[in-house]
């Protein structure tokens, strides 16, 4: 059998919930902008009172679950900035979800130019300096981000029904 390399659409999660009951469980306002700060299992030392103090966003973070059984997907959807480093699981995410990505620079990742060369075509995104982020000097570039146009494409997310369609084809 010969061996087949094709082209996928993303693959990602697409949430079911709508943001604003996820935002009501969560127990946050709907007069200002919300962000996810999202930093994996891995997480970052972030400056949460400085964050946390200034109100012109509001904050949804979590170490490891998801709070009051939402899934992530829920979390991403419910936001209007992700605050995260690329990779492929948040931004496919973003895309599908509609959500703007603030993402800082991630040191070693052999995709990362890659995603900061493409992601603008199909995703709202902006980058954060590593000292802004870590010093939680963050609102000028989420309203920087959030006055952007929206991305030139739609990404396409269905590359889990391309792929199974693929391997089911006689």
């Amino acid at each position: 059998m010969a061996s087949v390399t094709m082209d996928v659409p993303l693959i990602a999660r697409r949430s079911h919930r709508d943001p604003a009951e996820t935002r009501r469980l969560l127990g946050i306002r709907d007069d200002r902008p919300v962000v996810l700060a999202s930093f994996g299992a891995y997480g970052a030392p972030l400056p949460w009172d400085a964050v946390r103090a200034d109100h012109r966003f509001s904050v949804i973070s979590f170490e490891r679950e998801p709070p009051q059984g939402l899934k992530y997907q829920d979390l991403v959807a419910a936001a209007d900035v992700v605050i995260s480093k690329p990779g492929y699981g948040i931004v496919s995410e973003c895309v599908a979800n509609g959500t703007a990505l603030l993402y800082t620079s991630r040191g070693r990742f052999i995709e990362y130019d890659l995603f900061v060369a493409e992601m603008p075509r199909v995703l709202r995104c902006r980058l954060i300096s590593q000292e802004d982020l870590l010093a939680g000097a963050w609102a000028d570039a989420i309203a920087a981000l959030l006055a952007q146009p929206a991305p030139p494409e739609l990404g396409r997310v269905d590359g889990a029904q391309v792929a199974a369609g693929e391997i089911l084809k006689d």
